[in-house]
């Protein structure tokens, strides 16, 4: 039992402890509804089954809750303890994956370097769970790559994971993706015990979310009634756009405006869009180009304000954000741009965001002066991102996605308390209004969406100004994609997926139809592909291969030296990677949101003349481009 005091009216003063800066001289406190829910969940012991805030009120702070709730717990005996140890916060956004980790790093750095009383006291209650082991780790979980598996060796320390639904869900289901079978049962058994989801943008995850409610129930239904396990096991989805509705969901009334400044400035922000419609061709690749074209004119038009100096395109397309990302980059005296895709390494992404963090985060201070910055991007930053942009051009998505974007614009409200609110465009290409027209994202709901739109007097995406039809309501349903389900899962799965040693892939069932629904069956989790300055391309064909073993042995060694880390590793789908190897053009349609793919295009031998080195965490071996997989 740790010998350090804590009460649930602490929270405040620890919330102040990790996030007032040096030498700031009022203290940084939560909101109430933060301090509301750590009241609630301390008094109930149990989490709430959904939490839906508005874009921009601090959700992520979910973590820090978390923490402080699992230091709280712990001076309670073992059998009375509720809070889980492994805090998994899932999402299927690689840019809010990597920056709730840096998140989670922040909170694991002060803890061991506390810098007020109440940090060490958290501390040293988390440090007793593990017998003064460390008070918290965190990590990101990838896969085929080398991983920092600290929280697999130490199941009794806590710890703050980021991930996807792939990652995550694959591990849960004993298939995890890239990690050798024998760890397999190793993180299965982890994930299935003492952990609390936090599954965020869950309207990107619905057949997850179906999945991991199966898996509660059959926790259950199994536990032993003589030895039975502790049933800390929680699942709480996060949104800003339900489309679901729960019995237990925080908060029960919407956030007041008037409980704190912060939050009046960030719900009452305007942020009017126009609405134009641009005409292009039927032929996909001059549609691409007029679109991209039309998005230029667009943007250029926003940067003439003076007040808007970092504006954003977001667009649906990975080929379109790059023709995009050119022009702009072309045009004389034209903006400094960025181009931010999921498509991209995070090491690329990290030096990014950390050249032009200045510029981006929430809370930043603006200046009239500030050369004019274009964020060019998919719907990687549509969900959870914290970036705080002047006004954006987006082409035309489903409601929720368009939602998510908004969530970027005017962020902390300061344009619009200033009476400068943002402006902003929605484009969409007129082939995406012709009758029959399907998105192959977004379905017949972009079109509707736009149709929406149209019909509203004004059209202000502000979290206060905009009234979507409410969750129930067939209208809404027209707006977003339709949901895919999960197939039922059965006990006959489980016991078919527990054996990891000696199993048949050809007659188990496939995780992907449990992570993704059954109406995504095609899609396959992705290949990484990593390059490296000092393996020369000559050193992969297989002449060089027949008439000098050494060179095998030369960039095999190199390669086990200096394993492949995640950050440098590309995630592309096996299709578009088996295209670029016959050098063929990559899909134009290929989005950040996961689609389907066909695994057995181009499984042939003929074609690329280049061997490639497949690593498999343990050791590599060279291959033909027929002979990778996901």
């Amino acid at each position: 039992m740790p010998d350090t005091e804590l009460f649930v009216e602490d929270f405040e003063r620890f919330f102040a402890e990790l996030w007032t800066p040096p030498g700031a001289s009022t203290p940084v406190t939560p909101f109430p509804w933060q301090s509301e829910l750590v009241r609630q969940i301390d008094h109930e012991h149990e989490w709430p089954d959904l939490v839906d805030l508005p874009t921009g009120t601090g959700k992520t702070s979910l973590l820090d809750i978390a923490v402080f709730l699992l230091a709280l717990d712990a001076g309670r005996p073992s059998p009375e303890r509720w809070m889980p140890r492994r805090v998994v916060l899932v999402v299927d956004r690689r840019v809010v994956v990597d920056q709730a980790d840096v998140r989670g790093r922040k909170i694991a750095y002060d803890l061991e370097h506390p810098a007020g009383d109440l940090l060490g006291a958290v501390a040293a209650r988390l440090r007793s769970l593990s017998g003064n082991g460390p008070a918290l780790v965190t990590t990101v979980l990838r896969g085929g790559i080398v991983r920092d598996e600290r929280w697999a060796r130490r199941p009794d320390v806590p710890a703050l994971i980021s991930s996807t639904v792939d990652q995550v869900g694959s591990r849960l289901l004993f298939r995890g993706y890239g990690i050798t079978p024998r760890m397999r049962p190793v993180h299965a058994g982890l994930l299935a015990n003492d952990v609390l989801f936090l599954l965020d943008e869950v309207h990107l995850a619905r057949p997850f979310a179906e999945t991991l409610a199966a898996v509660a129930r059959h926790r259950r239904s199994r536990s032993d009634d003589d030895h039975p396990l502790p049933d800390r096991w929680k699942v709480v989805e996060l949104t800003a756009t339900p489309t679901v509705a729960f019995e237990r969901a925080f908060p029960a009334e919407p956030l007041d405006p008037g409980s704190h400044p912060v939050l009046a400035r960030r719900l009452l922000a305007r942020k009017p869009a126009r609405l134009e419609i641009l005409k292009v061709p039927k032929d996909d690749e001059r549609a691409n180009e007029q679109f991209a074209v039309g998005c230029v004119k667009f943007a250029c038009h926003l940067l003439a304000e003076p007040h808007l100096r970092t504006v954003g395109v977001i667009v649906n397309r990975v080929d379109t954000a790059r023709r995009i990302a050119r022009k702009l980059a072309d045009t004389d005296g034209g903006p400094t741009v960025v181009l931010l895709t999921g498509r991209m390494r995070s090491l690329d992404k990290d030096r990014i965001l950390s050249t032009w963090r200045s510029r981006l985060v929430t809370g930043r201070d603006r200046r009239d002066d500030d050369e004019a910055l274009v964020v060019v991007a998919t719907q990687s930053i549509e969900a959870g991102a914290d970036f705080d942009l002047d006004g954006i051009v987006t082409e035309c998505a489903s409601l929720d996605a368009l939602r998510q974007r908004f969530g970027r614009v005017d962020r902390d409200g300061r344009l619009s308390e200033a009476s400068s609110p943002s402006m902003s465009v929605v484009a969409v290409r007129s082939t995406d209004l012709a009758d029959g027209a399907v998105d192959p994202v977004y379905g017949e709901a972009l079109a509707n969406t736009w149709m929406w739109l149209s019909g509203l007097d004004v059209v202000d995406f502000g979290i206060q100004a905009l009234a979507p039809p409410a969750v129930g309501d067939p209208e809404l349903g027209t707006l977003v994609p339709p949901n895919p389900h999960a197939p039922v899962l059965l006990p006959l799965h489980l016991d078919r997926w527990v054996q990891t040693s000696q199993r048949s892939a050809d007659s188990e069932p496939d995780v992907a139809a449990w992570l993704h629904g059954l109406e995504d069956s095609e899609r396959v989790p992705d290949v990484q592909l990593v390059w490296r300055a000092d393996l020369d391309v000559s050193l992969f064909s297989p002449e060089a291969h027949q008439a000098h073993r050494e060179i095998v042995d030369e960039v095999v060694a190199r390669v086990e030296a200096c394993p492949p880390l995640g950050g440098e590793s590309l995630g592309v789908t096996i299709g578009d990677f088996r295209r670029w190897a016959h050098g063929m053009q990559v899909d134009p349609t290929t989005s950040d949101v996961p689609g389907r793919d066909d695994p057995t295009e181009f499984a042939r031998d003929d074609g690329p003349t280049l061997l490639y080195l497949r690593w498999s965490g343990e050791g590599c071996v060279f291959v033909k481009a027929s002979r990778i997989r996901p």
